[in-house]
């Protein structure tokens, strides 16, 4: 188990305003909790209030099952018993349950963790939806500005992020009267990643030719074969394939031993290092092709709200956003591009906003049992 992050406190298990929050993938689950009604505000980076009473990740493959971590997360915390959850999970969400495809056995059913872990309510969301719910938590120091633009209020928003795949959700204000605001903002969730790639100019139509023998697809791609950890991953093999007297041989061996999910980062040392020149192409290609697609997005969701671009990929190349085609390639959209131009766009540096987000969709949640409890005790 990785160590925890503890508070001292003296919280006592009956307090009804806990709420438990996880971020869930496919190697590590990361749980905390919060006291949403703490007096003394813990500065805990999460953006939103309430205390943090405990906090520790958990290395999934010591658990047969999803309860168990919980279990022992909980125990470890010293047996508090949170009122409501959300949990952020690597994986297609219905109904409230998730079946992890990478971990056997193991399903995450909202409503069956009520029961086992007599919590009132349980919320199992998308993992790229905690992010866009993370992103309501952001302060103007935890993103990097691409395009300024002044956010227009209650415009739609749009979050894009490369990782392992390629997330893409959008957030609309949904007006309420109840609310001190007026309203709020709702995620939903998208599958944007996987619309077909297209080849703007030759050498691009040969890559995706490439990745379809190489995957034995027929046909198509999509945009995530390009953009992502395992489209840097075909890129440069597709290069490496294409002009081999250009590759740096020690650089090819490296990436060929590689684990497949180390690959992407042996191309992106070697681009950073200027130690093979297919690397450096491998990554401006990603970069030109990822700003491209961000530029879709603005097209198709309007988001003067502003676009926010997460995932673990694209903070690790700031140092040349400036010098790539990123931007330009996103903000080229022919007849439309001096609307596209008007969209804030940024980077989010915080790697805990899918927690975040969580949180705050257990947070709501709580005030949702709140307003049931105070309904049930007039009647």
């Amino acid at each position: 188990m990785i160590e925890p992050k503890s508070v001292p406190t003296s919280y006592r298990k009956w307090n009804r305003c806990l709420v438990l929050a996880g971020d869930i993938g496919g190697t590590n689950s990361r749980l905390a909790l919060y006291d949403m009604n703490a007096s003394a505000h813990h500065h805990s980076g999460d953006g939103q209030g309430g205390a943090l009473v405990f906090q520790k990740d958990y290395h999934n493959h010591l658990f047969s099952d999803f309860t168990s971590v919980v279990r022992q997360f909980l125990k470890d915390s010293g047996d508090h018993e949170p009122r409501t959850a959300c949990f952020a999970v690597a994986g297609p969400v219905k109904d409230n349950v998730v079946v992890l495809t990478n971990i056997q056995g193991w399903v995450i059913d909202g409503y069956a963790l009520e029961n086992s872990l007599s919590i009132q309510k349980v919320k199992v969301i998308n993992d790229f939806g905690g992010i866009g719910y993370g992103l309501l938590t952001l302060e103007d120091s935890e993103c990097v500005v691409l395009n300024s633009g002044v956010p227009k209020p209650e415009a739609p928003i749009v979050c894009v992020g490369a990782g392992t795949g390629l997330g893409e959700c959008y957030l609309v204000f949904n007006k309420d009267s109840t609310q001190p605001s007026g309203g709020r903002y709702e995620v939903f969730s998208s599958e944007g990643g996987h619309v077909d790639f297209s080849a703007n100019n030759p050498l691009y139509e040969e890559l995706r030719t490439f990745i379809m023998k190489k995957n034995d697809l027929h046909g198509r791609i999509s945009v995530e074969r390009v953009v992502s950890g395992g489209g840097i991953t075909n890129i440069y093999d597709f290069l490496r394939t294409k002009f081999p007297d250009r590759a740096n041989k020690q650089i090819v061996t490296k990436f060929d031993n590689a684990a497949t999910h180390e690959k992407p980062a042996v191309v992106a040392e070697a681009a950073k290092e200027k130690t093979c020149p297919l690397a450096d192409q491998a990554i401006e290609i990603f970069l030109d092709c990822y700003g491209s697609e961000v530029g879709n997005c603005a097209l198709k969701w309007l988001p003067f709200g502003g676009i926010y671009i997460a995932g673990g990929l694209l903070p690790r190349f700031l140092y040349r956003l400036e010098s790539s085609s990123f931007l330009k390639s996103c903000l080229s959209k022919g007849r439309l591009s001096k609307l596209i131009e008007e969209v804030p766009i940024k980077v989010v540096t915080d790697g805990s906003i899918g927690l975040r987000g969580a949180k705050l969709v257990a947070a709501r949640t709580l005030s949702q049992c709140d307003s049931v409890d105070q309904q049930q005790q007039q009647q």
